[in-house]
C-alpha cells in the first residue's frame, strides 16, 4: 500500500460513477441490511469495484436496521457463500435493537471462517440509533475479527470539513483500545490529512480512509445521518407523483410507477436518478 494506507470508496449502487483508480478498497453501498437485496442491488455496479470488493449491509433507515433475526439471515447467508464474490462486508451499523453484542461477534466470526473480511462503520464515534451504543462500542474495539473501523466524519455527507463529533457517550479516546485499524469516513480524500493530524494529536494512528462522496455526481444526503438528538417525524403529506427539481419532507408520499412510497430523508430531487426505486436510502416503499 501506498504512505496513506487505505485508500478506499463507497461506491453507490444507485449511481452510474467511476470509482479512482488508485483506490485499494472499495464498497458497494445499498443501504438495505437484508443480504438478498443487498446483493441483488450490489450486483449492478460490483464490475465497477477497484482493490478489494466489500459489499455493505446495514443503513441510517429502517432498511438498515440490524435485529437479532437480520443478523441470523446475514450469519446464514454468509455460511452459503452468498458473498464469495466479494473479499469482504462492510457492516453499516447506525441503528438497531439492544442487546446485539453477541451477534454481531457472531456475524464477524462466520465472516473470518469464510475468508470475509471485516469493516464495521458508524456515525462519528458511534451507531446514533442504538441505544446502548456504549457497551456495543466497546465491544467492536475488544474484537479481533474486526479488521477496519471506520467512523463518519460527517452527517449530510456534503461536508467541506471533517466533522468530529462524539456522540452517544463514547469519546474519541475511547478509541485507543480497539484492535482494529482506524480508517475514518471522509466526504472528500483531500481532507484525510486534517483527520489523520487531528487523531494523531489524541494519540490515535489512522491506516488511511474511505471516501463517501462519488467523483462525477451530484451530492446526495447521507443515507447514514447522525442527529446529535432525535426529531419528531412530520406527519405524511397527501400523496403526489414523485418529480424532479422538488423539495421532500420526512413522512412525505409518493407514487411513481404506480407505486407508493414514503420519504425517509428530507431532501431535493436535483437529480433524475434520483427516483424511489434507485435511492432506498431516501424512499421506503409502501
Amino acid at each position: 500500500m501506498s504512505e496513506i494506507g487505505v485508500k478506499g470508496f463507497w461506491k453507490w449502487t444507485w449511481k452510474e460513477d467511476t470509482v479512482p483508480s488508485d483506490s485499494t478498497l472499495s464498497v458497494a453501498f445499498s443501504g438495505w441490511v437484508e443480504p438478498d437485496t443487498a446483493l441483488q442491488e450490489s450486483a449492478k455496479i460490483k464490475n465497477q469495484l477497484v482493490g478489494e470488493s466489500y459489499i455493505s449491509l446495514g443503513g441510517g433507515n429502517e432498511n438498515g436496521r440490524f435485529t437479532s433475526s437480520k443478523i441470523d439471515t446475514i450469519i446464514a447467508a454468509i455460511n452459503s457463500g452468498k458473498f464469495s464474490g466479494y473479499q469482504g462486508i462492510a457492516f453499516d451499523i447506525e441503528e438497531g435493537d439492544t442487546g446485539l453484542n453477541s451477534r454481531f461477534q457472531e456475524a464477524f466470526v462466520a465472516s473470518k471462517n469464510n475468508n470475509l473480511k471485516v469493516l464495521v462503520t458508524i456515525s462519528h464515534t458511534a451507531p446514533y440509533g442504538i441505544s446502548d451504543a456504549q457497551q456495543l462500542m466497546a465491544a467492536f474495539f475488544a474484537d479481533k475479527n474486526i479488521d477496519y473501523l471506520s467512523p463518519q466524519l460527517y452527517t449530510q455527507g456534503t461536508e467541506t470539513q471533517n466533522d468530529f463529533t462524539e456522540n452517544m457517550g463514547v469519546k474519541w479516546a475511547d478509541y485507543a483500545n480497539t484492535n482494529a485499524a482506524i480508517i475514518p469516513s471522509i466526504v472528500q480524500a483531500n481532507l484525510y490529512q486534517n483527520a489523520k493530524d487531528y487523531f494523531q494529536k489524541i494519540g490515535l494512528n489512522t491506516k488511511g480512509f474511505i471516501q463517501w462522496s462519488q467523483t462525477s455526481s451530484t451530492p446526495i444526503p447521507s443515507p447514514i445521518p447522525s442527529p446529535p438528538t432525535p426529531t419528531p417525524t412530520p406527519s405524511p403529506t397527501s400523496n403526489s407523483t414523485w418529480n424532479i427539481n422538488k423539495h421532500y419532507n420526512v413522512g412525505d408520499l409518493v407514487t411513481y410507477n404506480s407505486k407508493q412510497y414514503k420519504c425517509l430523508q428530507e431532501h431535493d430531487s436535483v437529480d433524475p436518478n434520483w427516483t424511489p426505486p434507485n435511492t432506498p436510502a431516501l424512499w421506503q416503499p409502501l
